[in-house]
């Protein structure tokens, strides 16, 4: 019998990749998740935390980019004040993207 034959069975050996890390890559959740916002449609809205996701910038960077001018164009009502919500279009996510 071979070494190979000896091994365990697949099932004992199996791994959820969901369970692995590298440090300095993204998870296969994140790679996932932006695998399907590359696939989502111009139109769609997007809110700060996934915008944030696409652009590989942290929530914060985002915000600092709006209050400093900079940054994708971006949504938010005016009634609310500051509180308001903050949204963005896909189609305005990729060309700032695109431009940097």
């Amino acid at each position: 019998m071979t070494d190979l034959a000896m091994a365990a069975p697949a099932s004992a050996l199996s791994i959820d990749p969901a369970s692995i890390q590298i440090p300095g890559l993204p998870s296969l959740q994140e790679i996932l998740l932006l695998d399907a916002l590359g696939r989502m449609p111009d139109e769609s809205i997007l809110e700060p935390a996934l915008a944030a996701l696409y652009l590989r910038v942290s929530e914060q960077t985002l915000a600092r980019l709006r209050s400093e001018g900079g940054g994708p164009d971006y949504s938010q009502p005016k009634e609310g004040g500051r509180n308001a919500k903050v949204s963005y279009r896909m189609e305005d996510l990729r060309r700032w993207h695109r431009s940097g």
